[in-house]
């Protein structure tokens, strides 16, 4: 406790063990996040997708954001649906590719 208040504990940490808050993350090569303009035109893609009934045009956008379409309008793919809705989604369920939820969407529309 004594080396915790004589800052020997924090020169350890940060001076012999390099660990120090003023790194910063690296991101992978290739993985870039969307800025607020490219999420709303990734959005504003899937939903006219949607509301004209395209399949093919909804597929074309990550899954990430028919994803949050689906789970926003309370639409889940027929074979997850669970008989008790208060039932936690497990790792199975979370596996549910794209196309699933894309033809949910599109089903729930017409």
């Amino acid at each position: 406790m004594h080396n915790l208040f004589a800052g020997d504990l924090q020169h350890h940490c940060r001076n012999i063990l390099g660990m120090s808050a003023e790194t910063k993350p690296t991101v992978e090569a290739g993985v870039q996040p969307h800025s607020p303009d490219e999420q709303q035109h990734e959005l504003d893609i899937a939903i006219n997708a949607v509301q004209i009934g395209l399949r093919t045009g909804l597929m074309r956008v990550q899954k990430g954001y028919i994803v949050f379409l689906a789970c926003a309008n309370n639409v889940l793919p027929k074979s997850k649906v669970a008989s008790n809705p208060l039932t936690r989604l497990t790792q199975n369920d979370q596996a549910v590719g794209k196309g699933a939820y894309a033809d949910a969407l599109i089903h729930s529309v017409s």
